[in-house]
């Protein structure tokens, strides 16, 4: 019962943002190198876009960099995950 009430209080834009993340992370290219460049995109909203980084942020295995463009670079190791 509590999955469905938070996912009932999670914005569908913070959905649909989690989700496009999680299609980057999961490519061939960032799997091997173990990290990505993402750039928030003009249809989503600075508000989630901080949110899903503070997210990513309480990960002990990700790594966030900001670069001055707005994008973020995200880095993570696996076997740190799995510890």
């Amino acid at each position: 019962m509590a999955v469905q009430e938070q996912a009932a209080a999670t914005p569908p834009s913070y959905l649909k943002l989690g989700q496009r993340v999680q299609r980057a992370v999961n490519t061939p290219r960032a799997r091997l190198s173990q990290s990505i460049i993402l750039e928030r995109q003009p249809e989503e909203s600075i508000e989630d876009w901080e949110a899903m980084l503070d997210e990513l942020g309480t990960h002990g295995n990700v790594t966030i960099t900001r670069f001055d463009d707005g994008s973020v670079g995200l880095r993570w190791n696996v076997a740190e995950s799995a510890a």
